[in-house]
């Protein structure tokens, strides 16, 4: 869910579904070591499409207000959250100030879109934890991991 390739892969998608876009928000906790990889990933995926990345800090809940303000001021078209603790845990007020703020979003977490959000490209993670348990299941049984599957 946190793979940096998927947040590249979230800009495209964003960009085909907003094919004006040309700025972007970013909200992401720089705090939080999963944010560097992802951005690095971003801004690769934004300098080859042609979109300028406004990336805003977001620690707390309550920097989500300037954030999006300074997305207006920037003129934002769209919305991008990297997958971070903070901004899952605070899904359902993003989406209600892009709402607000007419952002489209993509975002990488699914109960984006079901509080409203735009759309949502995510790894299946019940998939991946069967996957898990299958891996684990032939580990504790007597499989090298490096040979489990």
């Amino acid at each position: 869910m946190m793979s940096p390739g998927l947040a590249a892969k979230r800009l495209e998608l964003l960009k085909e579904a907003v094919p004006r876009l040309s700025r972007a928000l970013v909200l992401s906790d720089l705090g939080d070591s999963i944010a560097a990889p992802q951005l690095k990933e971003l801004e690769h995926a934004a300098h080859s499409l042609g979109v300028d990345l406004l990336v805003r800090d977001i620690r707390t809940a309550d920097d989500l207000p300037a954030a999006f303000d300074a997305g207006a001021r920037a003129r934002a078209e769209g919305l991008l959250p990297t997958a971070d603790t903070i901004l899952a845990v605070h899904v359902k007020r993003v989406v209600e100030l892009a709402t607000r703020y007419r952002l489209p979003g993509m975002y990488p977490y699914w109960n984006a879109v079901t509080a409203g959000g735009l759309m949502a490209y995510i790894s299946r993670t019940p998939r991946l934890q069967a996957r898990s348990a299958f891996y684990v299941d032939r580990i504790l049984k007597g499989a090298k991991p490096g040979a489990a599957h």
